[in-house]
């Protein structure tokens, strides 16, 4: 039951971790993870089989402001024959002047490998919002579609943090089922391969098939694309300069081109994996639009899409990781507990770093990280508050039997109590003061009491102090156990060695009574050594930490023989064998007094005494 209650808060916690997984309340959270291996890996070198000519600051101070033209596009492509494909990240969806329409027509039909880009628009298709949206298709001027290689659409989905990680990588054309739209920079491929856009099929509803290359998508036919790096990434030369013949034609031959603005004015930049917090600072702007077609072009050639792991893996990692979080965890420390779970921190975050880099899987990690440390915190609380309440419960049971000593021994290491029963060797000890009871009569009650709470004080003292414990105080007797709580092997000789002392004691206390004008007492001292039973007694109302067996009772009656033999202390052959299996140093003489009957035992029991009893014992 107790194991039950401990884990209640855990799997709490894993019951609203994995409602929430399920309905991606981490997605914003596991995409900045994701996006931390892209920055973590580095930028890597994109080659030069894809080159960007860039509208940039450079090109408009010396073409004059956007939109330039056409016969200028016209020029530009007449330096870029030699390429293997170019790619126009533009809109041509409007008719210019019409010689300039010309020229670039007749410009991109005499290059023959060149992609148009066009735009999708999605509008009410009624007053009615349930009657959904219809899609309107933004096609370049015919003229120029005659002549064009390919043409692509050149939206580019943004996640909800208004980052770039997917591409539309084909759209199902409505009306002929099986066919697809080609995204700008698929087309742009299936160019520069000499491929035909009909080569697009979808073998399962999670994949295409171009040719035969495979690309995992999801229903929107979205497919998560990777990055080289920043914006700047994939070689750049300004278009002027491509213009003007300032770029060697070596750096073009048989490359694929993509054309489109670069410069800030123009406000097509997105931000992808790689771009920062303070972007200046860390050299992470925004990349250009065509920079991102280009990443997803090099994505498609090289066949480097990654894969979102299903739904069900996620769950299923989620539960994996909150089992060995919670079963490692459960029984040790804070610092033992914290050094598992900074191993399963490293571990976790290695794992799906480690898939994402080497097998292009997405592997959620931060909901499972944040379980971990969630859980960790739970347990390590509640670890706490049963440990403390535990430790409370100790000192209120042990405080009044025990030194303070041995109570701080027991709430550090609770392990060494077992409340509910054990079987244990001990040596018990019983005291009692000779002729109390005439003595008692003939006083106030208040003398009385002052006088036995000054004898028992002195006496729990020293029995404090050779590691026993009080069982019960009996009127102007007291029961002590060594060896319990705590084991102790030498129990033996620190019963007889606190014995010893409290008749030492019991000198120096009748001295000051004695000059007092008091009483003087006498005591009496029986000891036993066996194994007894140690262990909370008693009702639902109040237990009692006590130990039960023979020797108990042997001991008691040991101490009533006292007087009959004219001693102090009497121990049993028990005591005396306990004693010397310990391989303590005996500093004792032992005086053996013979063989007694002991009521209530069926053999005698061979009882020893330790003569040179300390002077001045009193009579009572």
């Amino acid at each position: 039951m107790l194991k039950l209650k401990r884990l209640f808060i855990p799997c709490l916690l894993l019951v609203l971790f994995l409602v929430s997984a399920y309905f991606q309340l981490w997605e914003r959270v596991e995409s900045s993870v994701y996006d931390t291996w892209f920055r973590l890996s580095g930028a890597k070198d994109p080659g030069d089989q894809i080159v960007i000519i860039g509208m940039g600051e450079k090109s408009i101070s010396e073409l004059g402001p956007l939109a330039w033209p056409r016969s200028t596009h016209a020029a530009l492509l007449e330096q870029l024959r030699e390429a293997r494909a170019v790619a126009f990240d533009l809109d041509f969806d409007i008719p210019g002047q019409p010689d300039e329409d010309r020229a670039l027509a007749q410009a991109i039909h005499d290059h023959g490998r060149v992609v148009l880009g066009y735009a999708l628009t999605f509008e009410a298709a009624g007053d009615d919002p349930e009657q959904g949206h219809s899609m309107n298709i933004k096609m370049p001027v015919e003229d120029f579609l005659i002549g064009a290689a390919g043409v692509g659409y050149i939206n580019m989905p943004v996640d909800p943090d208004n980052v770039v990680r997917h591409t539309t990588v084909a759209f199902p054309l409505p009306d002929f089922p099986g066919q697809f739209m080609p995204s700008f920079h698929l087309a742009t491929a299936l160019v520069a391969n000499g491929l035909d856009p009909e080569a697009i099929s979808q073998p399962d509803p999670m994949q295409l098939r171009i040719n035969n290359k495979l690309i995992p998508v999801d229903a929107q036919y979205q497919a998560l694309s990777d990055f080289w790096g920043p914006a700047g990434t994939f070689p750049t030369y300004e278009y002027s300069d491509v213009l003007f013949g300032r770029v060697d034609p070596a750096l073009l031959r048989d490359r694929i081109c993509l054309i489109g603005p670069t410069s800030v004015l123009e406000h097509d930049y997105q931000q992808t994996p790689y771009t920062r917090g303070n972007l200046v600072l860390d050299n992470a702007l925004p990349t250009p639009g065509v920079e991102i077609h280009a990443s997803c072009l090099k994505t498609f050639l090289e066949g480097r899409y990654f894969q979102r792991v299903t739904t069900g893996t996620n769950l299923l990692f989620l539960l994996l990781v909150w089992l060995i979080t919670t079963v490692l965890t459960l029984r040790r420390g804070p610092w033992a507990g914290l050094a598992i779970v900074s191993i399963m921190i490293v571990a976790i975050g290695g794992l799906a770093y480690g898939l994402w880099l080497y097998k292009h899987l997405w592997l959620n990690c931060a909901a499972p990280l944040a379980l971990t440390i969630a859980t960790y915190t739970a347990v390590t609380a509640e670890s706490y508050l049963t440990a403390e309440m535990e430790r409370r419960k100790t000192r209120a049971l042990f405080g009044r039997y025990v030194s303070p000593a041995v109570v701080e021994e027991l709430t550090n290491h609770p392990e060494l109590v077992e409340l509910g029963g054990k079987r244990q060797e001990v040596t018990i000890l019983f005291s009692d003061i000779r002729g109390f009871t005439s003595y008692s009569e003939a006083r106030a009650p208040e003398e009385v009491v002052s006088r036995l709470n000054e004898y028992l004080s002195a006496m729990t003292a020293i029995v404090f102090k050779h590691g026993g414990m009080i069982d019960k105080y009996m009127g102007d007797g007291m029961m002590a156990v060594f060896g319990a709580p705590v084991q102790q092997a030498d129990h033996a000789a620190k019963a007889i060695a606190a014995s010893q002392e409290m008749r030492e004691q019991l000198v120096e206390l009748n001295k000051m009574w004695e000059a007092r004008g008091e009483h003087l007492f006498n005591i009496g001292i029986g000891l036993s050594s066996g194994p007894v039973v140690v262990g909370n007694v008693g009702s639902q109302e109040r237990t009692d930490y006590t130990v039960i067996g023979e020797d108990v009772n042997l001991a008691s009656r040991l101490e009533g023989l006292n007087k009959e033999h004219g001693t102090q202390l009497i121990l049993s052959d028990r005591t005396l064998k306990s004693l010397t299996e310990s391989g303590v140093k005996i500093p004792w003489h032992f005086e053996e007094l013979g063989q007694v009957p002991v009521r209530g035992f069926t053999e005698p029991i061979t009882i020893y005494t330790i003569r040179g009893e300390a002077k001045g014992i009193g009579t009572a």
